[in-house]
């Protein structure tokens, strides 16, 4: 027989809480004088992402949750901005 080798298990990302979404909401909504018209959620399976969006299109903010906490980058230079436990004490 051999030897069984147990893979490392990848730490999966949680789902946004609800007031998570609604300060997703709020950050939008903050952003509307710099151009943010919403935001919208990464379809990308085992991601836990959202997206600040302007009216071009562009990625304003890229918000993103892991199990260390929920991490906002600017969408343009990924430059880390705010990390905390929960976004609405960012929001």
């Amino acid at each position: 027989m051999g030897v069984v080798v147990p893979f490392p298990k990848h730490r999966v990302a949680e789902r946004f809480a609800a007031e998570d979404i609604v300060a997703l909401g709020r950050l939008a909504d903050r952003l509307r004088p710099a151009g943010a018209v919403g935001w919208e959620l990464d379809p990308t399976p085992g991601q836990t992402r959202a997206f600040i969006v302007g009216a071009e299109d562009e990625t304003l903010l890229i918000v993103d949750k892991t199990p260390g906490g929920i991490a906002v980058r600017s969408g343009f230079a990924r430059r880390l901005i705010w990390h905390g436990d929960a976004l609405t004490s960012y929001a």
